[in-house]
């Protein structure tokens, strides 16, 4: 990518090199944090304050009531978050042997269609009661 966008003159967003000074309200932000005095490293899911900003997003935007010590999870990047989304959905019936993901209750009709080893789709109702 860094190639195409260095042969085109392009923004690399792609590997997080903007080639570009950040705007300064940006920049005056970051000073105003850093001047602060919270410098820890934040909880592994977030922290209260940002996940019950989710949560009220959420209840405002969608009409969900989100609780956000059970609900809500903050995630490092797009690779845990799929990751843990996809373990988080795998439903293991070892008493038979196979696994089957389970698919938002929220959405209709959901079809997983994922290609990993010893997992099929399941198929969802819109009352999220599986479909054989």
């Amino acid at each position: 990518m860094t190639r195409v966008v260095n042969h085109y003159g392009g923004v690399n967003l792609a590997q997080g090199m903007p080639n570009f000074r950040p705007p300064q309200e940006l920049l005056d932000a970051a000073h105003r944090a850093l001047d602060g005095d919270f410098h820890q490293y934040a909880i592994t899911w977030g922290t209260p304050r940002l996940r019950r900003a989710i949560a009220d997003k959420y209840r405002k935007f969608y009409g969900m009531e989100v609780e956000p010590d059970r609900h809500v999870t903050v995630c490092c990047g797009s690779t845990e978050t799929m990751l843990s989304s996809l373990l988080a959905g795998v439903d293991r019936r070892e008493e038979r042997g196979d696994h089957r993901l389970r698919g938002s209750a929220g959405h209709a009709d959901v079809l997983l269609r994922i290609d990993v080893d010893a997992v099929e789709p399941l198929r969802l109702r819109g009352d999220g009661v599986p479909h054989p």
